[in-house]
């Protein structure tokens, strides 16, 4: 069996194996013998299962985490299929939450629409397919303006993909539709320098994930971890920091769904099972409670903030540095992270994703391998051991 260990000519997030830095080396990996991924390989819910959209997502965070596109995009793409049916069941939403949101379907936020959309247009971006990647990202943008705010600064605020369908549509040869795509990115964020036609043709681009993503905690509720990092720089090669542009902001785009139907079909529920539990309650003697309950299902696996950098750089490899810094400008330094080997090729560049984590270092150009069947109990081993 052949092992694909990932490089940075593909995406890459924080779930990789942490070690110290140290240059480019050769090392065996097989992917398929990490326990995580022989976990979600198996069918954790089936279809009909009230989570299997959610598990979906996990399971395309996966492998979108260790490199493996192809298997992302198609675990996406069975999530999405459960979510997009919600366009189909808006007569229903009212009628599902009167009696109780443990019988509802899970088919996420607008925001986690739009991610899941994103996520897949990255993996069809840096398998080189743009039309792929484009159909994505208008996707995402759709998922992003059917939020029940009408306030048009929220219809239109998700520059991340604003940018990358203005990245594809550069890649495809259609510079002004790249421009207008671009146009929408800096109506949404102004301030944003790297929000520019010059951009489109930098050789390096990357995406910077920092935080824990919004998670729900009631109906219309949502809370955040506190992240430490107030700000973050990155380095090529050595030099100055340059600090990368913050490009959406998760909580906000979570925040920006306004009450409706379904909220109003909650409210009166809640008001009805209090109704009978005092009534059942007076009639019996006997102190019931009838119990209800709000849906708090979210993705967890996605970041708080996500921000943009790019830059023209010398086509080969590259060393990058990412560096976090407090609120007092102190570096924290076990958020500290070094990559070796990061391909800039002349065009057609790859975007990087990383992630604000800390404890972790992940040391780039290794090397695919072969990986004989005879060697898995051994090389499980060594996974193990670092």
């Amino acid at each position: 069996m052949k092992s694909y260990v990932p490089t940075l000519s593909v995406l890459v997030l924080s779930c990789l194996w942490g070690c110290a830095p140290q240059p480019p080396k050769t090392i065996t990996w097989n992917r398929d013998s990490k326990e995580a991924i022989l976990a979600f390989q198996k069918e954790v819910v089936p279809p009909t299962d009230l989570n299997y959209a959610l598990c979906e997502l996990n399971r395309g965070l996966l492998f979108y985490n260790n490199g493996d596109f192809f298997h992302s995009d198609s675990r996406l793409a069975n999530g999405l299929k459960v979510m997009d049916r919600i366009r189909e069941d808006q007569g229903k939403e009212t009628t599902a939450v009167v009696w109780d949101e443990r019988a509802k379907v899970f088919k996420g936020e607008p925001y986690e629409r739009a991610m899941a959309y994103f996520c897949r247009g990255l993996c069809h971006f840096n398998m080189g397919d743009y039309s792929g990647a484009l159909a994505a990202f208008r996707s995402s943008l759709a998922a992003d303006a059917e939020t029940r705010n009408k306030e048009t600064r929220l219809l239109e605020d998700f520059t991340i993909a604003h940018f990358m369908a203005a990245l594809c549509y550069s890649r495809l040869g259609e510079p002004e539709n790249a421009e207008a795509a671009l146009r929408m990115a800096r109506a949404a964020s102004p301030d944003n320098p790297f929000l520019t036609s010059a951009s489109l043709g930098h050789n390096f681009i990357a995406l910077v994930g920092v935080g824990n993503g919004p998670y729900k905690i009631g109906a219309r509720k949502w809370a955040m971890v506190n992240a430490p990092e107030a700000r973050i720089e990155l380095a090529v090669d050595g030099a100055v920091g340059n600090e990368p542009a913050e490009a959406v902001d998760l909580l906000t785009q979570a925040k920006s769904q306004t009450w409706g139907e379904a909220d109003s079909a909650r409210a009166a529920r809640r008001a009805g099972k209090f109704a009978l539990s005092l009534a059942l309650s007076v009639a019996t003697g006997v102190n019931i409670n009838i119990e209800d309950y709000e849906d708090i299902r979210s993705w967890r696996g996605l970041s708080l903030k996500y921000y943009l950098f790019t830059a023209a750089v010398q086509p080969g490899t590259h060393t990058i540095s990412l560096k976090a810094f407090d609120k007092k400008g102190k570096e924290l330094e076990y958020y500290r992270q070094t990559w070796f080997d990061v391909p800039a090729p002349a065009e057609k560049a790859p975007v990087l994703c990383l992630t604000s984590t800390p404890y972790i270092q992940n040391c780039l150009g290794l090397q695919l391998v072969e990986i004989k069947p005879q060697d898995t109990q051994t090389q499980n081993a060594d996974v193990k051991g670092k």
